[in-house]
């Protein structure tokens, strides 16, 4: 009873975390994702599924307030997680791709936001098909992707 008080604790925080974020209480979200994270650790261990979800929920809300740097770090951590758990062809390992890609694109490393963006489309289709949404959400960011690369390219050129 001890255990799954304090797991529904780290999910409860991890709702409100997203429920903040949504609003753009952006410091209030990391500060519950943070507590979130620390719990799932201490409940968990480092290397679980949902330790994982955790890191990637704190690297969006990281991301949200155009903390690229630190949002990478917290999604590169987030990414060796759920690739040793679930698998580099799961759709959970695309969402953190995803977001990883965002945060490269605003950093200015195209080829590199090109790369994981494409791997995380590529693993969408394979696993939920072409008209998934989030599948489709995907394939429009890396479209664009793809003209601001170009963009950029002939703007340095």
């Amino acid at each position: 009873a001890y255990l799954d008080q304090h797991e529904e604790a780290a999910q409860v925080m991890s709702l409100m975390g997203r429920c903040y974020l949504k609003q753009g209480k952006t410091i209030e979200s990391e500060r519950l994702h943070r507590q979130a994270l620390n719990l799932t650790i201490d409940l968990c261990g480092g290397h679980h599924h949902q330790t994982a979800v955790e890191y990637c929920e704190l690297g969006q809300c990281l991301y949200e307030q155009k903390r690229y740097r630190e949002a990478k770090t917290e999604l590169h951590t987030a990414l060796k997680i759920e690739t040793n758990v679930a698998g580099r062809e799961h759709p959970s390992t695309a969402s953190i791709l995803y977001w990883l890609s965002l945060c490269y694109k605003h950093t200015d490393d195209y080829q590199k936001s090109l790369s994981l963006m494409t791997e995380a489309v590529e693993i969408m289709k394979s696993r939920l098909g072409d008209s998934n949404p989030e599948t489709l959400t995907m394939q429009e960011e890396l479209q664009s992707l793809h003209m601001q690369a170009e963009r950029n390219v002939n703007f340095h050129s």
